[in-house]
C-alpha cells in the first residue's frame, strides 16, 4: 500500500540511481523505525499506566467486587514478554 503511495518518491530515487535493492532497503529502514519507535512508545505508556495503577490505588466498587482496590504488582520480567501461568 506504501509502494503505491510513493510512486513519485520512488522514482526519483531511481532517477538519481538507487536500484530495486536501495529502494527496499529504505522502506525496510522505515517500517523497522517505526516498529521500534511503536514498541518504545507502548512500553513506556504501560509503565506509566501501570505506576499510576500501582501508586494511586484504582477504586472498585466494594459492592461488586471482594477487594476495595485493583490489585497491582509490576516486575521487571513482565517487560520482556507474556507469562504462562500454571
Amino acid at each position: 500500500m506504501l509502494v503505491r503511495r510513493k510512486r513519485e518518491e520512488i522514482a526519483a530515487l531511481m532517477s538519481l540511481g538507487a536500484d530495486s535493492r536501495a529502494i527496499f532497503a529504505v522502506f525496510e529502514a522505515v517500517g523497522v523505525f517505526a516498529g521500534l519507535l511503536g514498541t518504545l512508545i507502548g512500553v513506556g505508556l504501560g509503565l506509566a499506566f501501570g505506576w499510576m495503577v500501582a501508586v494511586f490505588r484504582y477504586p472498585l466498587d466494594p459492592e461488586v467486587y471482594p477487594v476495595d482496590h485493583l490489585p497491582f504488582a509490576l516486575s521487571w520480567i513482565d517487560l520482556a514478554g507474556p507469562r504462562r501461568r500454571r
